[in-house]
């Protein structure tokens, strides 16, 4: 098979693949038996807790009667100065081949003289401008030098795979975000869902499911129309969509008498994506205190007017009584009467009083009462 039908074939093994590491394997195998290599291999470049860079093997080829390096301890956590000799160009995005005899003594022509490489041509895995891995090809029996047509068919291998590991590499990164936001949104307190642009439900949390009685499996996928949800939020949307007007994000509180909670529902309408996501918020305690809050403002008012009223009404009486005590005691300190008088003068004090500890008790009794 010509070079660059293999490529073909290789860019149709690659594109929209879900396993890369099948992937990869047949990809393999199709260079090495058309360039008859001996072994190929990726290598990953990973960071550790010590702030150094280290590689180590991931995947390997090898054809009938080579031995496999797979599982050589020495090929994993390699410290990258250990190969410096091929990393310093791969670092620069450039290529390394070497026939291993001809190279200077070195921990790097070792660790190959290991494996029984005789020649050996290596690639670098670039994208965000920095090196990721490399993918090496061996010569297990032949001191042999790379054609450029080899070399042009050889990388153009790893620009593909590079792309696919790329775009992996971003896949899982969106899937770990989003797995992790769905649990963060499964464990909080509050209800949510979400609705794509045709308002059909794709995320519906527990708290939605409890406040509904509507089960995850069953909401999720059906319209939002369709289900038995609160009233004033279907109503609310079904005249936006009535009116044909453009989706916007509104509230409103609602009370769950089944529950005795009280929920602030926020709808908002996410123009980027064209989808929609709602939130429950358990608003129960500050509801709670607010009610709790103007019950006791209005108790205070009406306690206020009260004693303000008694105060005015109660003034009047009390003054009579006080005013005619008052006018007797000035009688006994500045004149001289009869003991008949006196006897009167007495009576009316005592009378007086009397009227006013009657007021007061009426006072304090009213004010007990209310």
């Amino acid at each position: 098979m010509k070079l660059i039908e293999v490529n073909f074939k290789i860019a149709s093994i690659l594109i929209d693949c879900d396993d890369i590491n099948t992937a990869l394997k047949d990809v393999f195998s199709l260079v090495g038996n058309s360039i008859d290599a001996d072994r190929i291999y990726y290598f990953n470049i990973y960071k550790k807790d010590d702030d150094k860079f280290y590689t180590s093997q991931k995947l390997e080829w090898v054809k009938g009667g080579v031995e496999p390096m797979i599982d050589n301890p020495d090929l994993q956590n390699i410290p990258l100065e250990v190969l410096d000799i091929f990393i310093s160009p791969l670092l620069s995005n450039s290529p390394f081949e070497a026939i291993v005899n001809e190279l200077e003594d070195s921990e790097t022509k070792s660790l190959l003289q290991s494996q029984d490489i005789k020649s050996i041509c290596v690639l670098p895995i670039f994208y965000n401008k920095a090196i990721q891995g490399f993918i090496g090809f061996d010569d297990c029996r032949n001191e042999k030098k790379w054609t450029d047509r080899e070399k042009n068919f050889l990388l153009s291998v790893v620009s593909n795979v590079s792309g696919v590991l790329h775009r992996i590499e971003i896949q899982n990164k969106l899937i770990n975000e989003s797995t992790e936001r769905y649990n963060i949104l499964g464990t909080i307190s509050d209800g949510f869902f979400s609705l794509n642009d045709k308002f059909i439900v794709t995320y519906w949390n527990e708290t939605a499911a409890k406040l509904f009685k509507v089960q995850k499996d069953d909401a999720i996928g059906k319209i939002i129309f369709d289900l038995k949800v609160c009233k004033v939020f279907i109503n609310k949307l079904k005249k936006i969509v009535k009116n044909n007007t453009a989706l916007h994000s509104f509230s409103y509180l609602r009370h769950f008498k089944e529950f005795n909670y009280w929920f602030e529902v926020t709808f908002s309408f996410h123009e980027s994506s064209n989808t929609s996501s709602v939130i429950i918020k358990n608003i129960t305690k500050n509801k709670i205190a607010n009610i709790r809050l103007k019950n006791n403002y209005k108790k205070i008012s009406e306690k206020n007017k009260l004693l303000k009223d008694i105060a005015q009404f109660q003034s009047h009486q009390v003054r009579a009584p006080l005013a005619r005590i008052m006018a007797l005691s000035d009688c006994i300190i500045t004149d001289n009467y009869p003991s008949e008088d006196k006897k009167y003068i007495l009576e009316s004090l005592n009378k007086s009083a009397n009227e006013i500890d009657l007021i007061l008790h009426q006072i304090v009794s009213t004010t007990k009462n209310n």
